[in-house]
């Protein structure tokens, strides 16, 4: 049937509609320009345009209905996939595997938040610290880099007067996340140090001048900190210098204390453990930190996604929790924190702080899902928030069975920590992995996630993960093996690992190997079993660390390490030069220091011999390459590979040699030279 309409007549009659509804349409708030109770007709122009509008459509939908049919259904527009995430790290402090149900069920302390992110993200069984303590984590975690590049050369930095670990300019994942649009904040504890005036104001202040090295006399707190976090990419920051046990005791907000410190507190004891001493604001609670530093957190959240929802943000949130002293509060939030965490353990005052982070953890979630508080969660943000729940070392308290050690060690147990991810967009719940995974490679992986890509400023030791917060279970973690290092100090020992093998690298014992796929507890030393897996290690470590060979190029080469004399074991490795015309053999005794330089020995390969056999043969030569190498007490044997031609390149002259490194290279008899077919 045809319909037709004329639609004059609506046109003629709609500013009449308007007079008439006039008096009935709502007054402008009281902060509308006009006070009046009615508004004059020029007052309505959004009512004129709507009338004129809605007397249009009719008109429209007939002209349109002869070409119309009963079934057809106007098609949805796909809706405009999301940009990029909210971010939330959450690192506490040296919280173990063990400490979470999600990992130990034999764990007492009530961790129904972090067990709830695991059920409904992603649980991280191969995710280690970038060392076992956690001034250097902290520095691997912001930069993407390994903490041997800063200059920390002891455990960790003493107090929160101690030069910042962090360049000015260096770019952290905080002023990465800035170059993509996101508003950045930093909560807690900071650790990192930052430069404080001193009372003249014509310098910095230093630690231990008329006071202990954790604290000092000599400082202004009526002046900004210099070189905060807010010079290394966080818009805003609330938290504490240092550690929950050293001073400044008083809140830090951007470059201010929030409260004047006024007297220096003298050292002080809590549970066996100090506070050290250090200048104290009047109204400073030790037990107050965690709430203090999460109100604050989740106000920043709320208040963004309240005024600035268009962008993301990216929280970073440094618990204090549960570094000793252990000084649990009564509660928070209105549920008890004391005496909840599962008293049946060493600690249980420590157990009161893992739960009250898992408290702290619960009310970000619950923001997530409801920003503004009113019960409605169609104004979630959830689904576009990527969490991730992790610890800047292993426990400092007990032992998660299946692993050895702890917080310090170079073992499992001091830098293998809990990883947690959530990002329902993405990762399906309850997935789990056991890829090989470094918080320094949070940095290429927001790089990545992100799209703006990194910046070039400084070598990093990052690699994207982003492959892994995704729907693919079984993506593979990092392709380069992961240095990481125990709790430092003149005699730190380096650990490198590619998820299967574990090389421990010590100036004060043997080299340690093992085979982690099997060996978990690393109780079985395979060394001498494994010198290749030593060799590919070794080589990687020096690599990592700085120790290139420039201006080479690797030839195949296979390992067979052993001692050269009682002592030493030694890297044996294969060369050549970007030319390919030289061989170069580069030796290093395996226990030497990481700064100790590899040595590059060229022997002078016999070219003239070579010559003339290929000449006799009617062979054009080319690339020098190593093959199989087998040590022995005091020398190596194997064989060169030489590619030669006839007219094309398919033949390959395999030379035995033997190699002395106090002698000569010598070449095997002519009889023992064999033309093989490629």
């Amino acid at each position: 049937m045809e319909i037709q309409t004329d639609c004059g007549f609506v046109y003629a009659i709609a500013p009449f509609f308007v007079y008439a509804i006039a008096p009935f349409y709502p007054p402008p708030p009281a902060n509308f320009p006009h006070k009046t109770p009615m508004r004059p007709l020029s007052s309505f122009p959004p009512l004129l345009l709507t009338t004129a509008l809605l007397s249009f459509l009719p008109c429209a939908a007939f002209s349109q209905a002869e070409d119309a049919t009963p079934q057809e259904e106007e098609e949805e527009a796909p809706a405009e996939p999301p940009g990029n995430p909210n971010i939330i790290v959450f690192l506490a402090d040296d919280m173990g595997m063990g400490d979470i149900h999600a990992y130990d069920e034999s764990s007492t302390i009530p961790t129904p938040n972090f067990d709830r992110l695991a059920a409904e993200g992603r649980l991280f069984h191969n995710a280690h610290s970038p060392a076992a303590v956690c001034t250097p984590t902290r520095y691997g975690l912001l930069t993407g880099k390994y903490p041997v590049r800063s200059r920390l050369k002891d455990t960790v930095l003493r107090s929160a007067y101690d030069a910042p670990l962090l360049d000015p300019g260096e770019e952290t994942i905080a002023g990465l996340l800035r170059r993509a649009g996101y508003s950045t904040a930093a909560f807690g504890k900071w650790h990192l140090g930052m430069k404080w005036n001193n009372r003249d104001g014509n310098g910095i202040a230093q630690p231990g001048v008329e006071t202990s090295e954790f604290t000092t006399a000599d400082v202004s707190f009526n002046r900004p900190i210099i070189e905060g976090p807010l010079d290394c990419g966080f818009d805003y920051f609330f938290g504490i210098g240092s550690s929950i046990n050293h001073g400044p005791y008083t809140f830090i907000e951007n470059r201010w204390g929030t409260e004047l410190p006024t007297e220096i507190r003298p050292e002080t004891e809590i549970n066996g453990r100090p506070f050290r001493e250090g200048w104290i604001a009047p109204g400073w609670k030790d037990d107050g930190q965690g709430a203090a530093i999460s109100r604050k957190a989740l106000d920043f959240m709320k208040q963004h996604l309240a005024s600035d929802h268009g962008n993301p943000f990216f929280v970073y949130y440094a618990a204090v929790a549960n570094h000793f002293p252990h000084v649990p509060p009564d509660s928070l939030y209105g549920k008890a924190v004391k005496g909840t965490g599962g008293n049946d353990d060493e600690a249980p005052d420590r157990n009161d702080m893992v739960a009250q982070n898992d408290l702290i953890l619960g009310e970000m979630l619950a923001l997530l899902e409801d920003p503004d508080g009113d019960g409605d969660t169609s104004d979630s943000v959830a689904a576009n928030t990527l969490v991730i729940v992790t610890s800047d070392n292993g426990a400092d308290v007990g032992l998660f069975e299946p692993i050895r050690e702890k917080k310090g060690s170079i073992h499992e147990g001091g830098h293998r920590v809990p990883f947690i991810v959530r990002w329902p967009r993405t990762i399906p719940e309850g997935t789990e992995s056991s890829a090989l995974i470094g918080l320094n490679d949070l940095y290429a992986t927001f790089a990545s996630l992100t799209g703006v890509g990194e910046k070039n400023d400084t070598e990093r030791d990052s690699e994207s993960l982003a492959a892994l917060f995704s729907a693919e279970e079984d993506a593979p973690g990092r392709q380069t093996p992961l240095l990481i290092q125990d709790k430092g100090g003149k005699d730190v020992t380096y650990a490198i690992t590619d998820g299967a093998w574990k090389l421990i690298l010590s100036q004060e014992v043997p080299l340690e190997l093992y085979h982690l796929e099997e060996d978990l507890k690393e109780e079985t030393n395979l060394v001498k079993e494994k010198l290749d897996i030593v060799g590919r290690l070794t080589l990687s470590y020096r690599e990592q660390i700085g120790e290139r060979i420039e201006n080479l190029a690797y030839s195949e080469f296979s390992i067979r390490s052993k001692t050269i004399n009682d002592d030493d074991l030694y890297l044996f490795l294969s060369v050549s030069s970007k030319q390919r015309d030289k061989l170069m053999i580069v030796t290093a005794p395996l226990m030497a220091p990481a700064n100790t330089a590899l040595e590059i020995i060229i022997p002078e390969f016999p070219q003239a011999e070579l010559d003339a056999f290929c000449k006799e043969k009617g062979l054009t030569h080319s690339f020098i390459g190593i093959g199989e190498v087998n040590a022995g007490e005091s020398s190596f044997d194997g064989f060169f590979r030489v590619l030669c031609s006839d007219g094309k390149w398919d033949k390959t002259l395999i030379i035995p040699f033997s190699w002395n490194p106090l002698l000569d290279l010598s070449l095997g008899p002519e009889s023992e030279w064999k033309i093989e077919d490629r």
